[in-house]
């Protein structure tokens, strides 16, 4: 009977009470199917070498909690519990999970392509020559705004009480 390669993420589903446990201590909620999504399809889109089936390799780790807590729209806050609790597990290690440990490598492999695309050549010259430093140029010399005449302050009218006419004065003027 052959048997099959444990992977660090089947070691913890196999393993899945004790990573709800620890998850619990941490006072975080951890599902099964969650674990299984964000270490498959979420965490290997981060670019940052995560492997479908899981590491344990610490730096990795870390990367991809990096790349969880980006402040806005760029973090996944609902990731936040799982990392935290994969952290801690590698760094804590429990009974079960030490010896897998001693046998997987941390070491990183990135594929790297056999003929790398050429950058496409511009057809076109281009906009500014490369060989001139346009820093040394003096900027263009800038008009100087034209004066506003300031207008002469308007001299304050003594203040004068109104005259006031008696009410005879003023019936005889309308007659």
């Amino acid at each position: 009977m052959g048997q099959t390669q444990s992977t660090p993420l089947s070691l913890l589903l196999a393993n899945f009470r004790d990573v709800r446990a620890r998850g619990h201590n941490l006072s975080l909620d951890i599902r099964k199917r969650k674990l299984i999504t964000y270490c498959r399809s979420e965490w290997p889109t981060f670019g940052v070498n995560w492997p479908t089936e899981g590491t344990f390799c610490l730096p990795v780790v870390l990367k991809v909690k990096s790349k969880i807590f980006l402040p806005g729209k760029e973090g996944h806050s609902d990731q936040i519990p799982y990392i935290l609790v994969w952290q801690d597990l590698v760094e804590n290690l429990p009974p079960w999970m030490a010896t897998s440990l001693i046998a997987e490598s941390c070491q990183i492999l990135a594929a790297k392509p056999v003929n790398p695309p050429k950058p496409p050549t511009p057809t076109a010259p281009p906009v500014l020559p490369d060989n001139q430093d346009l820093l040394s140029f003096d900027p263009p010399p800038y008009q100087v705004p034209p004066l506003i005449p300031q207008a002469a302050p308007i001299p304050a009218a003594p203040a004068e009480p109104p005259v006031a006419q008696p009410i005879g004065e003023l019936e005889n003027r309308e007659a």
